[in-house]
């Protein structure tokens, strides 16, 4: 089963104190959002290579917090 990232950021946001995995989801949210296809629908420029570093490293911080990964 699928989530869309909607999804998953609502169900942060109702956790204590989440801020910023709720902010940090959604970069990861815009990001995806400016694929090619979305790209030229909504008129926004393509995503670089800091764009992608970006989204990893939230990525990454995000499985920190909850702590699924080890830092």
């Amino acid at each position: 089963m699928s989530k869309d990232l909607g999804d998953i950021i609502k169900a942060v946001r109702r956790g204590p104190d989440q801020a910023i995995l709720t902010d940090a989801a959604n970069i990861i949210r815009i990001l995806h959002a400016r694929k090619p296809n979305e790209q030229q629908r909504r008129g926004t420029r393509p995503v670089m290579e800091d764009d992608a570093e970006l989204a990893v490293r939230a990525v990454a911080f995000m499985l920190r917090e909850f702590g699924w990964v080890v830092p």
